[in-house]
């Protein structure tokens, strides 16, 4: 079900709304943050990890990767462009 369209709260949505109408402290607020930032972080690991598991990767292609460089060379990429 589209919540947003139908313009009502999902269950989650009304479960927080009813902890903020508490007036919690600054620090329950912090706490309920740290829980969202450490939720999320672990259910993107898990994605990386079985992505890094289903294409073979080995820790040493991955250690390698963070030792490329690939930014783009914008002054060069500018004076490319120009010259088209």
């Amino acid at each position: 079900m589209n919540y947003l369209i139908k313009g009502r709260f999902t269950p989650t949505q009304l479960e927080l709304l009813k902890f903020f109408a508490t007036e919690p402290t600054q620090d329950e607020v912090e706490s309920i943050r740290r829980f969202f930032v450490e939720y999320y972080a672990e259910k993107a690991l898990d994605v990386v990890e079985k992505a890094i598991e289903k294409k073979g990767y080995s820790m040493a292609e991955i250690n390698s990767w963070s030792k490329e460089h690939n930014r783009t060379p914008y002054v060069a990429y500018r004076k490319y462009l120009a010259s088209q």
